[in-house]
């Protein structure tokens, strides 16, 4: 099962319109359903205090403030992150959602994070600043087997 799940993973992969800095590709699950960047300053509330959680369950794919980004994760999901020089075009086209909004790095690392598991490499590359993060999301597609998919893409406000 683990091979056909890869298979799925690697047919459906991301072929990107404009070539990514930065890109990462695995199948990646969290404990906690939820993927996030915590960069930790001496201005930044108390992770579970912040109201992140709050909006994400609100919103249901992403949300953020300054220093903390949260995304849902279903499950395991083949994910690729990738990272751009400069805003690419929108992709819309076999995703049935797509979210795009600001993101403050205070730090410079936007490395996401699934809960009980090692961060994936850092998507800004830019350094610290304004980004905006958008992410798209394929729920799975039993008749075929296809298992959900995500796309997270970093690109800094210029």
């Amino acid at each position: 099962m683990d091979a056909a799940v890869q298979r799925a993973c690697d047919a459906r992969r991301h072929r990107p319109l404009i070539k990514p800095v930065r890109a990462y590709r695995d199948r990646v699950w969290s404990e906690a359903d939820i993927i996030e960047v915590w960069e930790d300053g001496p201005d930044q509330p108390d992770l579970y205090e912040d109201g992140v959680h709050e909006r994400l369950t609100a919103h249901g794919l992403v949300a953020a403030i300054p220093g903390h980004l949260a995304i849902y994760l279903p499950g395991e999901v083949c994910l690729t992150a990738e990272a751009y020089r400069r805003r690419p075009p929108l992709e819309t086209k076999g995703w049935d959602r797509v979210v795009e909004l600001d993101y403050h790095s205070p730090t410079g690392l936007i490395e996401p994070r699934p809960a009980g598991r090692e961060p994936l490499p850092n998507l800004a590359f830019h350094g610290k600043g304004d980004y905006r993060v958008r992410v798209h999301h394929r729920e799975p597609r039993h008749a075929t087997g296809d298992p959900p998919h995500m796309l997270i893409m970093v690109f800094p406000v210029s």
